[in-house]
């Protein structure tokens, strides 16, 4: 019995259904999971996870042509794997398999921002159901089911280790007077964020702070040996497979507003100095100020996110106990994330 998951070009569109096909696999191993939609890194990443990334190799993005070659593509998939059911993770590689499909078999979305994409916007008129990842569950529609963003089991296992173990693996300090700043980017929006946050070290005590800095795939050595030059502890990688640890080991984290990253935050109950990538249609910008209402993270738009901006919130969180434990108390009161399992078995009603 076949099942496709269709996804676009990025991580947040990637992981929700890796995170789902592999939980699905594990309830129920006679499926066969099929992905399509995937550019050429993320049929790597799914060819590692032991899934095929099926379909017709669009790299480009061309909307005419696209469109063209996707209608097709699409009733190639139907034809020829008959799925059982098909299930659209956002964005508009799978938007004619959905459309299609939606007449001829049981068809389901998941959208993890707050506000639906301009695909989803349209699909969930002939879906079966729309599963809902950040938002206000009080005001569901009635297709619409609210089931969170999931978390991969691996991240949540690190919960339990200690801090001071994971500080030490990673060659930072474990004195209590350093505070740790968890630092990453995503695929698209390291840049921005790597040149703000070395020029801020000049504004910053040496001995009051340390980093972990994931650079992304350029301006790693660059990166780390500004740390270097003003004297502070830093451990970079340009990327970093195990993130649960790092969430686990840090005081704060700043990072893009991708659904994905604020889940994980939310998991840890970890203060953030949020930055939405200003070119994801608004999503990460909805998604962080959800939070932000919420009094569980501080949004800063990339326009205002100068190195003194970023100096002058560092210091504020480190120095105010009371504020970090406001920040905790309130990403227990609102849960966005859930386990994957949870996750698999609310999507497969």
């Amino acid at each position: 019995m076949n099942v496709v998951l269709g996804i676009d070009f990025s991580g947040g569109h990637l992981y929700p259904a890796l995170t789902f096909a592999k939980a699905l696999k594990q309830s129920r191993p006679q499926l066969n999971v099929l992905f399509t939609g995937a550019n050429r890194s993320q049929e790597e990443v799914i060819k590692g996870a032991g899934f095929i990334s099926i379909g017709f190799k669009v790299q480009f993005r061309q909307i005419l042509l696209e469109s063209f070659l996707r209608f097709f593509e699409a009733i190639y998939i139907l034809l020829c794997f008959s799925p059982s059911r098909v299930y659209g993770f956002g964005g508009r590689n799978s938007f004619f398999l959905i459309l299609i499909a939606s007449f001829f078999r049981p068809t389901y979305i998941y959208e993890p921002n707050v506000v639906l994409g301009k695909a989803n916007k349209i699909l969930i008129h002939f879906c079966r159901r729309t599963f809902r990842g950040i938002g206000n569950t009080e005001k569901t529609a009635a297709k619409e089911i609210y089931v969170g963003v999931p978390i991969r089991q691996s991240i949540i296992a690190k919960a339990n280790i200690s801090p001071s173990q994971i500080l030490r693996r990673i060659d930072l300090q474990t004195d209590r007077k350093y505070f740790t700043v968890f630092i990453f980017g995503g695929s698209k929006g390291s840049l921005v964020i790597n040149n703000t946050v070395t020029e801020a070290l000049k504004f910053l005590q040496k001995n009051a702070f340390q980093f972990i800095h994931i650079t992304g795939r350029e301006g790693k050595e660059k990166v780390e040996a500004i740390y270097r030059e003003y004297g502070f502890f830093c451990f970079c990688r340009a990327f970093f497979d195990d993130m649960g640890i790092l969430y686990q080991a840090s005081h704060l984290v700043v990072c893009r507003g991708g659904a994905s990253s604020l889940a994980e935050i939310n998991f840890f109950s970890r203060p953030a100095i949020v930055v939405p990538y200003p070119y994801a249609s608004g999503h990460q910008k909805d998604n962080a100020e959800f939070l932000a209402r919420k009094g569980c993270i501080l949004v800063k738009e990339e326009k205002d996110f100068t190195p003194l901006s970023l100096a002058t919130l560092l210091m504020r969180v480190r120095n105010d106990e009371k504020l970090r434990e406001r920040f905790m108390i309130s990403h227990e009161k609102v849960r966005i994330w859930t386990r994957a399992e949870e996750f698999a078995s609310l999507l497969w009603p």
